[in-house]
């Protein structure tokens, strides 16, 4: 039985799987944002400091030391409850929670990429736009000239 210094895992299974619906719907939020072009500079940000902070928060439950404990479905172990229902989500869940949030994160990368390969094409096309221009401008540069300082 854990002490009362000892944190339990039970909770710390449990938090990590709130933190990480969180970041699941945080990424959802985003996608859905960047599929309707409804995105700025500013909630780009806010959404990335928002994913770094729940990152952060995620790493430090796993770095909370946890032991002693028996979690409800570990086999071989004793139910904690001893009512046979664990106590918070399984470990199947949190893998089903992660799977889905992988496939998001793939499917938002996807879409960095195409808008970065979308603005890099934009900024080829305006450089030979400007290079032209420069072509059917007056040359503004001067004839080089001999200046006779000797006198």
């Amino acid at each position: 039985m854990p002490g009362p210094d000892s944190p339990d895992p039970r909770s710390g299974l449990q938090e990590k799987a709130a933190l990480f619906r969180r970041y699941l719907d945080l990424t959802r939020r985003m996608r859905r944002r960047f599929r309707s072009r409804d995105v700025t500079d500013d909630a780009l940000a806010a959404f990335l400091r928002e994913r770094a902070s729940l990152a952060q928060r995620i790493n430090a439950v796993d770095a909370i030391p946890r032991t002693g404990v028996a979690m409800a479905g570990d086999p071989g172990r004793p139910d904690p409850r001893g009512d046979g229902e664990g106590a918070g989500p399984q470990p199947s869940q949190l893998g089903d929670l992660l799977t889905e949030l992988r496939a998001v994160e793939r499917d938002l990368m996807g879409m960095l990429e195409r808008e970065a390969e979308e603005t890099r094409q934009k900024l080829l096309r305006m450089r030979e736009g400007r290079k032209a221009a420069r072509g059917y401008g007056r040359n503004t540069a001067g004839v080089p000239r001999f200046l006779d300082t000797r006198r």
